[in-house]
C-alpha cells in the first residue's frame, strides 16, 4: 500500500511478501494488485536491476523513459551554454595569438 506523509512530504511504499511457488510462479497479493490496479491478463515486464527483481508495466516504462527523455531535452541547453563558452575561449585565445604575432613581427 501507498501511503502520503503529509508531514514530510513523502509517499511511503508498503512492502509484501510473497513467496515463489511451483514452477517458479509468483502471486501477488491482492491489496498490491488493487493499489496498481493490475487486473488478470495484465502484462509485466520482469527485469533484474542490481540484485533486485523488478516488475514493470509497459505503460509504466514508456512513462519513465518519456520522463528521461524530456530531461535529457533540457540537458541539451547545458551542452550548448558550454559550447558557447567554449568558442568565446577560443575566439579569445585566437586573438592573443594574433596579438603576440604582431609584436614578434614588429620587432
Amino acid at each position: 500500500m501507498t501511503q502520503f506523509n503529509q508531514a514530510r512530504g513523502t509517499v511511503q511504499t508498503m512492502a509484501h511478501s510473497v513467496r515463489i511457488g511451483a514452477k517458479g510462479r509468483i502471486v501477488l497479493p491482492a491489496a498490491l494488485r488493487a493499489e496498481t490496479h493490475l487486473k488478470e491478463g495484465d502484462e509485466l515486464i520482469v527485469t533484474a536491476a542490481d540484485g533486485r527483481v523488478v516488475m514493470e508495466t509497459p505503460d509504466a516504462i514508456k512513462a519513465r523513459l518519456r520522463a528521461a527523455a524530456a530531461v535529457a531535452r533540457t540537458d541539451g541547453k547545458v551542452v550548448d551554454r558550454l559550447l558557447a563558452h567554449r568558442r568565446a575561449d577560443l575566439d579569445l585565445e585566437s586573438r592573443r595569438v594574433k596579438r603576440a604575432g604582431k609584436r614578434t613581427s614588429s620587432r
